[in-house]
């Protein structure tokens, strides 16, 4: 019988089992990489990197950073969701639906208006997110972008559209520390 998992706040002594489940889940796209960069940047958020661990094991990560929402003449702070990575034997048994909606809880309670991510169509929307150009929102820059096809958003707070400044874009604009 599987365990359920037991989701918690990543902590320092995490580190190496989260970057094992992240590579053997991401099929060599940096999903390590990734988050060692978000981490040294202003864009982490420690209250909303998450891990999943069955018994004594890490089997899944998911992290949420800061990003903006820009345009020609406006900058809105957003959260950026993503990676996500669940263990491969541990996949297709609830652990990344769970770390997503325990993530865009925390989101909510932390009254954040927008999440944005790039995944794929027939995953989140069971999550409510929609199709990001419905709102008003462009692909993201370069640096923002993953192997994914869809880019969508979630709002967290009913009739606040991200549409009211033209087409934005969102960006990673993190800065190590101390830079």
């Amino acid at each position: 019988m599987p365990l359920t998992p037991t989701i918690w706040l990543e902590r320092g002594g995490d580190f190496a089992a989260i970057e094992a489940v992240l590579d053997a889940a991401s099929d060599g796209t940096d999903g390590s990489r990734i988050v060692r960069e978000v981490r040294a940047s202003d864009a982490y958020l420690p209250a909303l990197s998450l891990v999943a661990e069955e018994g004594e094991d890490v089997v899944g990560h998911v992290l949420f950073s800061r990003g903006w929402l820009v345009s020609e003449d406006h900058r809105r702070p957003i959260l950026c969701l993503g990676p996500v990575a669940v263990r491969p034997d541990r996949q297709r048994r609830g652990i990344g639906i769970a770390l997503n909606e325990r993530g865009l809880e925390e989101a909510r309670r932390g009254r954040e208006p927008l999440v944005v991510v790039l995944g794929h169509a027939e995953y989140y929307p069971r999550f409510g997110f929609e199709r990001a150009s419905a709102h008003g929102i462009a692909r993201p820059s370069r640096a923002f972008r993953t192997r994914c096809s869809w880019c969508s958003t979630w709002r967290t707070t009913r009739g606040r559209g991200a549409a009211r400044h033209g087409t934005q874009r969102p960006s990673v604009e993190g800065r190590a520390p101390g830079s």
